[in-house]
């Protein structure tokens, strides 16, 4: 059974750091729908990603790669729900391909922290 804890907790740092990540983009004012720009913020999302699944691993004390996948999960998840709010017309390809990306990285960083602690 997965530590909840270590999830939210994982998501939570995560979170954090996908909006530090992405402060200096918005407030220089850096038009975010050119290509430029939206790389920048989705090699963000990814960082937080990878972050997410690496907090969440150290933190639970074993499954590590299943607390990785489900920290970044939960994490992709809240800010897809908050994009959804603020689209007009979302892409359900876009939130699919977002959510095997989000599990991918999440998972890549419990193996990464899985190694690191043995």
């Amino acid at each position: 059974m997965p530590s909840v804890g270590a999830i939210l907790i994982g998501a939570i740092l995560g979170l954090g750091l996908g909006i530090v990540g992405a402060i200096p983009f918005l407030t220089v004012g850096w038009d975010t729908s050119t290509p430029g720009g939206q790389i920048a913020l989705i090699l963000v999302g990814v960082v937080a990603q990878f972050a997410a699944g690496y907090a969440a691993a150290r933190i639970g004390q074993r499954d590590h790669e299943l607390h990785g996948g489900l920290a970044a999960l939960l994490l992709f998840s809240v800010v897809a729900a908050i994009s959804l709010a603020a689209a007009r017309d979302p892409s359900m390809v876009t939130l699919a391909a977002g959510g095997m990306i989000a599990l991918m990285m999440g998972t890549l960083g419990g193996v990464l922290a899985h190694n690191r602690v043995e």
